[in-house]
């Protein structure tokens, strides 16, 4: 699909992946040469989780790390969603960073994304779908900025009640990070995202969940009733498990309050010793330093050679 001009300004450039619903590749704006990620779909089944994802990432146009839509159509056969190119995912920095994050990593995570989940909670969108590899660094080299992607799971809430009663996509999560409420049969509401994010920022300090590995969906979801917050988070501090249980607390219509759950991972950064350095800039810095030092090593041996 390489070498192909869509929606008359974007030129397709190579393939990069997988989405949640359909192929991505690489692509320029040919008016302005910006790049751009193209997600193509040509399976009928899904036409409709394209629909939403274009749908809603236009209500949340201006909300930070949202990317944007540019452009949304067909070419031939294929439903094609252009949008921004965005940096790795966090299933990506794992890999990088040997499968975990330190614990001052998550806090820093932790306060980026509830403040993401506040904001679109506000122009009444739940994403239910948060899982690593929807998590994505800006655009923007050396971006700090995390991005919510895959907005094809995506549900309307209702401002009155706090649920979701979308009808036209019937889609679950994944059912590694997929709420305790979704195991229970509640309908879903801003509740549910938080619960994602708990069992991420677990996976995150600890490399797996207790359910990690089991491939029937529906056992991996119920597993999730047997385990009691202590039991989770055994081995992390105790922001983790406060914040796990609060969302457990919560009723599924509740309005959460987001700025007592920042304060649970925020009181921590603030403490002496405490910086906002990422690990997966930690650790590019570091390579960048070993790649310096092996050119500056290679040009002295160079000199010497020569001299």
């Amino acid at each position: 699909m390489t070498d192909v001009i869509v929606g008359d300004q974007y030129h397709i450039l190579c393939h990069i992946g997988k989405g949640g619903f359909g192929a991505v590749y690489t692509g320029v704006n040919l008016l302005t040469d910006e790049l751009v990620a193209v997600k193509f779909n040509t399976s009928c089944d899904e036409l409709r989780t394209f629909a939403v994802e274009e749908r809603h990432m236009k209500t949340l146009a201006k909300v930070t790390g949202i990317p944007k839509c540019h452009w949304f159509g067909w070419h031939e056969d294929a439903q094609i969603l252009v949008m921004d190119l965005l940096g790795p995912s966090m299933k990506d920095y794992l890999r990088l960073c040997g499968g975990r994050f330190t614990v001052k990593t998550c806090y820093l995570i932790a306060g980026q994304l509830i403040r993401r989940l506040r904001d679109i909670h506000k122009r009444g969108i739940i994403h239910f779908d948060l899982q690593p590899g929807n998590i994505c660094t800006g655009n923007a080299l050396g971006s700090h900025v995390l991005c919510l992607l895959d907005f094809g799971l995506a549900k309307t809430i209702s401002l009155d009640d706090g649920l979701g009663h979308d009808t036209e996509n019937f889609n679950r999560p994944t059912a590694s990070f997929g709420s305790r409420n979704l195991a229970l049969g509640y309908p879903p509401g801003r509740v549910d995202d938080l619960q994602s994010l708990a069992y991420m920022l677990v996976f995150f300090a600890n490399g797996s969940l207790p359910w990690s590995g089991m491939k029937n969906y529906e056992a991996a979801l119920q597993s999730k009733l047997r385990y009691t917050v202590d039991e989770i988070c055994s081995t992390l501090p105790r922001a983790f498990g406060d914040f796990m249980q609060y969302t457990w607390d919560l009723e599924p219509n509740a309005t959460p309050n987001y700025t007592k759950l920042l304060k649970l991972f925020e009181i921590n950064i603030a403490e002496p010793g405490w910086d906002y350095v990422l690990d997966w800039t930690e650790i590019s810095f570091r390579n960048y330093q070993m790649t310096l030092a092996l050119q500056l090593q290679n040009e002295t041996d160079r000199s010497k050679s020569e001299g």
